[in-house]
């Protein structure tokens, strides 16, 4: 299940206290002015929520959350694969961007990869 920014607020965590998170401001040594935060968090049920987080320091384009339920690791780190950054805003939409939003959007995902991957790997450590 993805939940995005409209519907963000109707999530309740049974335990607020999260059970692994990254945090994406700093890649190979590097501040970033766009980038991922994910935090993971256990419902009662066993339920996995996990929460991602988008900032962008770059005018015009906005922060984004979204949450993403799964009932297993294996379900999250799948879905966290498939996940499309439709919300980054990135080059104007003309010829001349069309290399320069590629690139963004390539490096964008391979940061997100690395996140997921750290994610997965801190939750099974806290869940073993």
């Amino acid at each position: 299940m993805i939940i995005t920014d409209s519907t963000l607020n109707e999530i309740t965590l049974d335990n607020p206290a999260p059970i692994a998170s990254t945090d994406g401001s700093r890649v190979r040594g590097a501040d970033q002015n766009r980038y991922h935060d994910l935090t993971l968090y256990r419902q009662d049920d066993g339920t996995l929520v996990c929460h991602i987080e988008y900032f962008s320091d770059w005018d015009g384009e906005n922060d984004h959350d979204t949450i993403l339920t799964a009932p297993d690791l294996n379900d999250l780190r799948g879905q966290l694969q498939k996940f499309e950054l439709s919300y980054v805003r990135g080059f104007p939409p003309l010829p001349q961007y069309e290399k320069r939003q590629t690139n963004l959007i390539h490096w964008l995902r391979g940061n997100f990869c690395l996140g997921g991957k750290d994610l997965i790997i801190a939750a099974r450590k806290a869940l073993s």
